[in-house]
């Protein structure tokens, strides 16, 4: 009886602990309705703060597991709110904007005989050197440490994978080949903070190499259709396909969750990370998934290519009329700046070749990935045209 009467003890003093977090849910619920939504972000602190504090024993689970679930979809609720909220950071960040130059550097003619899958920017080279054949591990003669900030490039062909590197400024300073085994790439993402590139083939492998290109462990059997997808967070891997993202641990390759879109985004050919949430480009709109509960808001109307998220805050979209346009993460557009103006221009005509659309030349398939380096925000952009050719970009605002 006495242990009965412990365990009711334990489980009033969790409830007593969690009254304040229902309460916090009334007063989200309210500065919502009334438009105020940068308490959003001092709310989600509270409720952070609160659950780390509640004294959620074991004796609580069994008794009132209904009412943990709440709290958890709570608490994810709270940080789905604190995405979507106006960051009050956003009219500082629009000024700096306002009057920074973009800067692009466009890659030499990309090589017609490899099919391009991937470009990204490496920002964590440390323990890498590089000749202008090879990557390695190993600081031999004739090679230079790998310098930070560059432009990781994967292609391949019938017979080969095919791995390069630019600088800073665009200008190839490595790149080799590799025999690919038999496994046609299809998507990769690099995946910075573990130096680890991703490849997807086309005969459902998922592939991890390190940045030399050698193969690290695989996974056959992932489950994928075209077209693909994939992006990834601090800790899990997600693939954009066939109108579902499969969630994978980046560390045991294992499915931890499958996520079916709503009928509206199905034809989202897209996905980059962004907090805890996703970002998915439709041919017209751009919009947030939430990981925990599968919902989905539309951030802005756009008639776009694919977007880019360059630090967690800051998205920016690529759109089929030429321009890049600078979302925040609650959905305010920032600043737009069409890209032809400042060198890279992929409408209706084709920089490696000079045909325009008179020659039905268009872009039709374009690759994006965003970063933030010494305080310069930067992506890149690979450009897939309908008369062969591939065109890569990198451009940069500070």
């Amino acid at each position: 009886m006495s242990r009965l009467d412990s365990k009711i003890d334990n489980v009033e003093q969790n409830l007593r602990a969690l009254s304040f977090i229902e309460k916090l849910s009334v007063e989200i619920g309210e500065e919502e309705a009334k438009g105020v939504s940068t308490k959003g972000f001092r709310l989600h602190q509270e409720v952070q703060i609160s659950l780390e504090d509640a004294p959620i024993s074991e004796e609580f689970v069994d008794p009132v597991d209904n009412s943990v679930h709440q709290v958890l979809r709570l608490q994810q609720a709270v940080r789905t709110f604190a995405d979507e909220a106006e960051d009050p950071e956003d009219k500082k960040r629009e000024s700096r904007l306002k009057s920074a130059v973009p800067t692009v550097k466009m890659a030499p003619n990309l090589l017609n005989n490899f099919l391009f899958i991937l470009a990204a920017v490496c920002s964590n080279t440390a323990g890498y050197y590089f000749s202008a054949q090879a990557v390695t591990k190993t600081n031999q003669n004739g090679f230079q440490a790998l310098p930070s900030g560059s432009t990781f490039c994967v292609a391949n062909n019938s017979q080969y994978w095919f791995f390069m590197v630019c600088n800073s400024d665009m200008q190839i300073i490595s790149q080799w080949n590799l025999g690919n085994n038999g496994v046609q790439l299809a998507s990769g993402t690099l995946v910075d903070h573990l130096q680890q590139i991703f490849l997807l083939g086309t005969n459902q492998f998922l592939i991890v190499t390190d940045l030399t290109g050698t193969q690290l462990r695989s996974v056959q059997n992932v489950q994928c259709q075209a077209p693909i997808s994939l992006t990834h967070d601090m800790e899990k891997l997600y693939i954009l396909s066939n109108g579902c993202v499969n969630c994978l641990s980046l560390e045991s390759l294992e499915l931890q969750q499958s996520l079916t879109l709503p009928d509206h985004v199905k034809d989202a050919r897209s996905v980059t990370a962004s907090r805890h949430s996703l970002i998915l480009a439709t041919p017209s709109a751009v919009h947030r998934l939430n990981i925990g509960t599968g919902g989905v808001k539309k951030l802005i109307d756009s008639q776009n290519f694919c977007v880019a998220v360059i630090d967690s805050i800051l998205i920016a979209v690529c759109e089929t009329n030429g321009n890049a346009v600078f979302v925040s993460s609650s959905g305010q557009r920032l600043r737009s700046f069409t890209l032809s103006d400042y060198g890279f221009n992929y409408v209706n005509y084709c920089q490696a070749c000079g045909r325009s659309r008179y020659n039905n030349i268009i872009c039709h398939s374009v690759i994006c990935c965003g970063s933030y380096l010494d305080s310069t925000g930067c992506f890149v952009l690979l450009m897939h045209m309908s008369c062969g050719h591939q065109l890569l970009g990198r451009v940069s605002i500070s």
